[in-house]
C-alpha cells in the first residue's frame, strides 16, 4: 500500500506541476509525511521536484524566452531564505509554518484580486522580488512550498503560461538542490531513511506524468490558465492552513 500511494502521489504531483507550473508538493508531501520523518519526506519531494523540473526545462527552453536578470535577484535571496528556513525547521513545529504560509497566500490573492490594478508591466526584476524570493526560499526548506510567494509576485506582471512554467522550473531546481543540502546538514539521517524503491520507481513515473502533462498544457488557453492558477493557488493556501491547524 505504501508503494502504491507514494507512486500515485508522485504521478499526480508531477502531472499538475507540468500543466500548471507548480503544486506538486501539496500532493506529494502530505503523502510522504504519512510514512517518513519531515526531513526525509521533504528531501524525497525535492528530488521529485528536481527531476520533474528538468523535464519542463528540456521541453520549454528552446521556445520560451525569459529575462535572465531575474535569477540574479531570485537565487541569492533564495539562499538566505532556504538557510534560515532549514534551521527554523529544526526548532519550530511545522504546523505553525504551514499555517503562516497558507494565510499569507490567501491574503496575497485577495489583495491582488480586489485591490491591485490589472498588471501592465512585463516580467522583470524589481526590488520587491528580493523579499518574495526570501519568503519563497524560507517556505521551500520548511514546508516544501516555494511557489506561493513567487506566484503572488509573478501575477503582478504580464507573463505567458510557458514563461511561468519555465521560470518556476529553474527556481525549483535551484531551491530544491540547496534545500536538500541544508536539510542534510541539519539532519544527517534524512538521506539514510529514504527507501530503495523510491529511487527505482520515481523516474519512470515522473517521465510519464510529464509527457501526459505536456499534451494537456498545450490545450489550455491563456485566459483559462490564469483562472486555473488563481483557484489552484487559493486551494493550496486553504489546504496548507488546514494541514497546519489539523497537526497542532
Amino acid at each position: 500500500m505504501e508503494i502504491i500511494l507514494v507512486s500515485i502521489a508522485i504521478f499526480m504531483g508531477s502531472l499538475i506541476q507540468r500543466v500548471i507550473g507548480f503544486g506538486m508538493p501539496i500532493i506529494v508531501i502530505p503523502t510522504l509525511f504519512i510514512y517518513f520523518s519531515p526531513a526525509t519526506a521533504l528531501i524525497m519531494a525535492f528530488i521529485v521536484g528536481i527531476i520533474s523540473s528538468l523535464f519542463v526545462v528540456n521541453d520549454l527552453k528552446q521556445t520560451t524566452v525569459l529575462n535572465n536578470s531575474i535569477y540574479k535577484v531570485l537565487f541569492p535571496a533564495s539562499v538566505i531564505g532556504i538557510g534560515f528556513g532549514a534551521w527554523v525547521l529544526t526548532i519550530s513545529p511545522k504546523s505553525y509554518l504551514q499555517i503562516s504560509l497558507g494565510v499569507l497566500i490567501v491574503i496575497g490573492l485577495i489583495i491582488q484580486k480586489y485591490f491591485q490594478p490589472i498588471p501592465k508591466n512585463q516580467l522583470k526584476p524589481k526590488p520587491d522580488l528580493f523579499i518574495y524570493a526570501i519568503f519563497a526560499g524560507f517556505f521551500n526548506s520548511t514546508v516544501g512550498l516555494s511557489a506561493g510567494p513567487l506566484i503572488i509576485w509573478i501575477r503582478k506582471h504580464i507573463v505567458s503560461p510557458n514563461s511561468v512554467r519555465l521560470l518556476l522550473a529553474f527556481n525549483f531546481i535551484f531551491m530544491n538542490v540547496l534545500s536538500i543540502f541544508f536539510l542534510h546538514y541539519f539532519d544527517r539521517n534524512a538521506f539514510i531513511l529514504i527507501p530503495t524503491f523510491f529511487f527505482i520507481l520515481f523516474l519512470p513515473i515522473i517521465f510519464i506524468a510529464n509527457y501526459t502533462g505536456s499534451i494537456l498544457s498545450n490545450k489550455i488557453k491563456e485566459t483559462h490558465y490564469n483562472s486555473i492558477v488563481f483557484y489552484f493557488l487559493a486551494t493550496i493556501g486553504v489546504l496548507t492552513t488546514y494541514y497546519g491547524i489539523n497537526s497542532l
